[in-house]
């Protein structure tokens, strides 16, 4: 197998794809910085590098690089910030209390080493405080677009399904539709993430990061599809996210897949196959300490079958 400089690997691909250098780097690092690291004059971080390969729809997972302690440390942060911030969207309201001290300690300890004008962090810092914070919807709105400002300054909601996005900035918009869903704002939030899944599906190959974005947003899109009540299109993408979870090991979204599904049996009259989803489900959320949809779960089956688990 032939060995290629990683600047020369950026440089062909964004050649191919028509990008300009600008286009690729904005918000990430400097036009010049870019140029140095297409021609091999300079070796970017691990966060620059993994930014500009995503926008490009490259694989970053198979990427070493020689890092600083620091640079470690900051990639240990993130991790650990990640985690906890899973732990707490599936917590309950005493254990979320004591998930955002924690939480909001490792920010502080991530912002004390941080670049100041390190915009790769700071977008994923706000993320994580929308994710812990409690705002109203204009002031989660507000957040987010500014997040996705910071790298992306002319962001719209309407360039999505041909926008050059890294896979925190998928996630950003994904929270985007989730604070119109919970505005009550239905229409705005399917657009969203239909236009997203539109994004994922063109821009990038079949790899695990992209399988991951595409589940999370496939259950933002199969949810709010449930509330509309459009059954059909909500088993559908309910399905094709299960099957992506189980494929590639994904389980934090995995009860919810099979509770919509079980929902969308229900409402067509397979009250079987329902009973039996929602059973499913009760076991593998007890299992994963998925507590929110438990909690759904038993309500469902107290009120459809009247059993009480």
């Amino acid at each position: 197998m032939q060995e290629r400089f990683i600047g020369e690997v950026i440089k062909d691909k964004r050649i191919e794809l028509g990008i300009k250098q600008w286009e690729l780097c904005e918000g990430i690092c400097e036009p010049s910085t870019l140029s140095r690291i297409e021609n091999q004059k300079q070796t970017p971080t691990r966060t620059v590098l993994k930014a500009l390969l995503q926008r490009l729809g490259l694989n970053d997972e198979r990427i070493t690089i020689a890092v600083t302690s620091e640079e470690i440390l900051v990639n240990e942060l993130f991790k650990d910030i990640t985690k906890d911030n899973i732990r707490y969207e599936k917590a309950n309201k005493e254990d979320r209390a004591k998930l955002r001290e924690i939480i909001l300690e490792r920010h502080n300890e991530l912002r004390n080493i941080m670049d100041k004008d390190d915009h790769i962090i700071e977008q994923f810092l706000v993320r994580s405080e929308v994710i812990i914070g409690q705002y109203s919807f204009a002031e989660k709105l507000e957040r987010l677009l500014y997040a996705m400002h910071l790298t992306h300054p002319r962001f719209e909601l309407t360039s999505i399904r041909n926008g050059l996005f890294t896979y925190d900035e998928l996630k950003i918009i994904n929270q985007i539709a989730n604070a119109y869903s919970g505005s009550g704002d239905h229409a705005a939030a399917i657009k969203i993430w239909e236009d997203l899944l539109f994004n994922i599906d063109k821009r990038f190959a079949t790899i695990l990061p992209n399988r991951t974005c595409k589940e999370l947003v496939l259950y933002g899109y199969s949810r709010e599809l449930l509330i509309v009540e459009d059954y059909e299109k909500a088993y559908i993408n309910a399905t094709k996210g299960r099957l992506i979870a189980v494929e590639n090991g994904l389980f934090q979204h995995l009860g919810g897949f099979i509770i919509i599904q079980a929902e969308c049996e229900f409402q067509f009259g397979n009250k079987d196959v329902s009973k039996e989803l929602f059973t499913d489900a009760y076991h593998l959320c007890r299992v994963i300490g998925d507590k929110a949809n438990e909690k759904i779960v038993k309500e469902a089956m107290a009120d459809y079958f009247q059993i009480e688990c």
